[in-house]
């Protein structure tokens, strides 16, 4: 039988420079939820921002015609 380790505990990314992504956190938890591609043109980012809040839209209103 296989012996199981625990995951290494999670360790915050430092920012860099150079890195093309941030990470978006909550204010509830150090883990990173949404990475923002910092180089995209910002009708891109406005296109992905609203394709999310919609499909969070929708699945609410799902769920409050099911009660």
């Amino acid at each position: 039988m296989k012996t199981l380790h625990p995951d290494p505990p999670y360790v915050k990314p430092i920012p860099h420079p150079e890195n093309r992504f941030m990470a978006l956190t909550s204010n509830c938890d150090d883990m990173p939820t949404l990475f923002v591609d910092t180089h995209a043109p910002l009708d891109v980012l406005y296109d992905a921002a609203s394709y999310r809040i919609q499909a969070v839209t929708q699945v609410m209103e799902n769920l409050s015609m099911r009660g």
